[in-house]
């Protein structure tokens, strides 16, 4: 999912997705700079939910989000 001729496709199809991006697109030295802000409570996760069987909300996932042009 994280090749670029896939991304081009779903995005220009507009659709959205998620995935994550290995260490060539984005080198450790990046990607330990975009989570730093996280690890030290300057932002905060995003909560995502989904109704369950029973109707009730549940918790499925915290994260964040970075754009990547």
């Amino acid at each position: 999912m994280g090749a670029l001729e896939t991304r081009a496709f779903l995005q220009a199809g507009g659709d959205y997705y998620l995935c994550p991006l290995s260490a060539l697109q984005v080198p450790p030295e990046v990607l330990e700079g975009d989570v730093a802000p996280v690890w030290t409570a300057q932002q905060r996760l995003t909560r995502i939910s989904r109704t369950a069987a029973n109707g009730k909300r549940q918790l499925v996932a915290e994260g964040y989000e970075r754009l990547e042009p």
